[in-house]
């Protein structure tokens, strides 16, 4: 009989082990999710000042080593942001191309006055921690599906102009900045995101069933086994 109790107790230790490991992945499942999730948020004074600080600082463009500059024809028609090891924004909507980084940001003259204004994409990281800001592509969205719509896409690279970042660090990437501001770099992600991006409280939602459930063998288990070893 007690032979039979040890097999028992030793049977339900072990699902305990499987469920606490069901659950940790569970969890963590969550987390690379959400931190991998696009979506799009209200445009705010916080974002423009970020966007108007960032296009006007030349040392913002070293990372990506991009030679574009853009005056912002008016307010951005979409903001999208990522979470990763800070923030990515992708800013879209008008804008026209400027000579020098003093007059990038809100364009002084009608857009009519310059020479080439289109509908762009503009993708900034920020890392509120370490006073980091960077912008990592400057392209045209036309025919670009949203962050959104498409996490994966694989954009093209143009090296000849700097005008538009690696492609693998557009969108399989994860930002990683130590404390130095200054020492900043890509590591690129094992694996790429989902093609199709679901919200983080669609993500929290899908996931907790699994967790709650993983969570309640565990409890079940281990109060037989304490009950069983008495």
């Amino acid at each position: 009989m007690s032979l039979s109790l040890s097999v028992v107790s030793l049977l339900l230790l072990l699902l305990s082990v499987i469920a606490s490991t069901t659950t940790c992945t569970a969890i963590e499942d969550d987390a690379g999710a959400v931190t991998r999730g696009w979506s799009l948020v209200a445009i705010s004074n916080t974002s423009m000042d970020l966007l108007d600080k960032t296009l006007k600082n030349e040392s913002s463009y070293q990372y990506a080593d991009i030679a574009m500059r853009l005056c912002l024809a008016t307010t951005p028609n979409e903001v999208y942001q990522q979470v990763v090891s800070g923030v990515i924004h992708e800013f879209r909507g008008p804008a026209c191309q400027v000579n020098t980084t003093e007059e990038a940001g809100a364009c002084a003259s009608p857009p009519e006055t310059y020479a080439m204004c289109a509908e762009y994409a503009i993708r900034i990281y920020e890392q509120v921690w370490t006073n980091t800001t960077r912008v990592m592509s400057i392209e045209l969205s036309s025919g670009l599906p949203s962050p959104t719509e498409h996490s994966n896409n694989n954009r093209s690279s143009s090296s000849s102009d700097g005008s538009v970042a690696d492609e693998a660090a557009l969108d399989n990437v994860e930002l990683i900045a130590a404390s130095d501001a200054e020492d900043f770099e890509i590591e690129y992600l094992s694996t790429p995101p989902p093609e199709s991006v679901i919200s983080t409280k669609e993500i929290s939602t899908a996931k907790a069933p699994s967790v709650h459930a993983a969570a309640m063998i565990l409890l079940i288990c281990f109060i037989a086994s304490l009950y069983l070893l008495r």
